[in-house]
C-alpha cells in the first residue's frame, strides 16, 4: 500500500506543474496541448498506483479504477500527434527541405488522421472495459511485504500493445521532422519532446513485467515532468525575448521612418519654392546669356533630381 501511495504521489507532479505552466503560459499555442499531455502521465501513474492497493481495495474496484485510468496510456499517443500537429503547423514555413519533410507532413499530421487515431484510441479503450481486453486482475508477491494486484490480458489484449507501441512510431517520426526545423527553439523543444517521451515510453512498457513496473515507470515520470517543463518555460521565455527585440527594434524603425518622412516633407516644400522661381525665371530666359542659361538648366536638372529623390524615399 506505501508504495501504492507513492506511485500515486509521483503521479501528481505531471498535473501540478502542468496546471502552474499553464496559468503563465495561457497564450501558447503549444500549452494546452502539453497541458493535456501531462493529465494523461497523470492517469497513467495513477494506472499503476492502484494495483498496489491490494490491501485495500477490492478486485471489483481495483480493475473498475485500474480500466479508468488506462485513458491514460492510451489516449497519450493522442496527445503528442495533436503537440507535433500545432506546432508543425505554426513553424511549417521555415523548414530546411521542402521536399520529403513535406511529403511526409502532407500524409502523416492532417486532421483526417488525428480523426482516425482518434477512433482508434476509442476503440482500444472500449475494448479495455471488455474481457477481450483485460480480463481481470492476479494476485501477484515479491516477498513476505509486497503483494499487488497485476492485471490478465485477454484475447484482444495485443491490441493494446499494438496501440502503446505506435506511440514509439510517431515519437520517431516527430524527431526526425523536429530536426529539420530551421527555427532553433523550436527544434530544440520538439526534439526533447520527442526524446524525453521515448525514455518515458520505455519505463512505461516495463509495466508489463510486474517486477519493474512500479520502479521504472515513476523514474520515467520524474524525469520526463521536470525536463520538458523546463524545456517549454525556456522556449518561451526564449520568444518572448525575441518578441521584445523585435518591439524594440520596431520602434526604432518607425521613429526613423517618422523621421524620414518629416524631411522629404521639408525638402519637398523647399524644392516646391525653388521650382517656382525657376518658372519665374524661365520667362525671362530669353534676356539671358549664355552663361546664365546654362546655370539655369543645371539648377532645374538638380531641382527636378531632387525631387525625384523625395519621391522615392517617400
Amino acid at each position: 500500500m506505501t508504495i501504492g501511495f507513492l506511485i500515486c504521489t509521483i503521479g501528481l507532479i505531471p498535473i501540478v506543474l502542468a496546471i502552474t505552466v499553464h496559468q503563465i503560459y495561457k497564450g501558447s499555442k503549444l500549452s494546452p496541448g502539453l497541458f493535456i499531455y501531462m493529465i494523461l502521465i497523470t492517469l497513467w501513474q495513477l494506472n499503476i498506483g492502484v494495483l498496489y492497493f491490494r490491501e485495500i481495495l477490492p478486485e471489483s474496484l481495483a480493475l473498475f479504477l485500474f480500466r479508468l485510468f488506462r485513458a491514460g496510456p492510451t489516449f497519450s499517443v493522442l496527445a503528442v500527434f495533436y503537440i507535433a500537429h500545432v506546432t508543425i503547423e505554426n513553424y511549417s514555413s521555415i523548414f530546411k527541405k521542402y521536399t520529403a519533410v513535406s511529403k511526409i507532413l502532407k500524409f502523416v499530421f492532417n486532421k483526417k488522421t488525428f480523426v482516425i487515431l482518434m477512433i482508434w484510441s476509442l476503440m482500444i479503450y472500449i475494448i479495455n472495459w471488455t474481457t477481450l481486453g483485460i480480463m481481470g486482475l492476479t494476485k501477484e508477491d515479491l516477498g513476505p511485504q509486497m503483494s499487488f494486484y497485476f492485471p490478465e490480458y485477454g484475447l484482444l489484449g495485443w491490441l493494446y500493445k499494438l496501440h502503446v507501441s505506435s506511440f514509439l512510431f510517431f515519437l520517431i517520426i516527430v524527431y526526425f521532422i523536429a530536426r529539420q526545423i530551421q527555427n532553433s527553439r523550436v527544434r530544440s523543444f520538439l526534439s526533447a519532446l520527442a526524446l524525453y517521451s521515448v525514455f518515458l515510453f520505455i519505463t512505461g512498457f516495463l509495466n508489463f513485467n510486474p517486477e519493474t513496473g512500479a520502479l521504472s515507470s515513476s523514474i520515467g515520470v520524474i524525469f520526463f515532468s521536470t525536463m520538458i517543463m523546463a524545456r517549454f518555460v525556456k522556449l518561451n521565455i526564449d520568444i518572448e525575448l525575441n518578441y521584445q527585440r523585435l518591439m524594440e527594434r520596431q520602434k526604432k524603425l518607425d521613429f526613423t521612418g517618422n523621421l524620414t518622412g518629416s524631411l522629404v516633407h521639408e525638402v519637398k516644400n523647399i524644392n516646391t519654392i525653388i521650382k517656382g522661381y525657376l518658372h519665374i525665371l524661365t520667362k525671362d530666359k530669353a534676356s539671358f546669356n549664355e552663361r546664365q542659361n546654362r546655370a539655369l538648366e543645371m539648377i532645374t536638372q538638380a531641382a527636378e533630381h531632387l525631387n525625384g529623390l523625395t519621391n522615392n524615399y517617400k
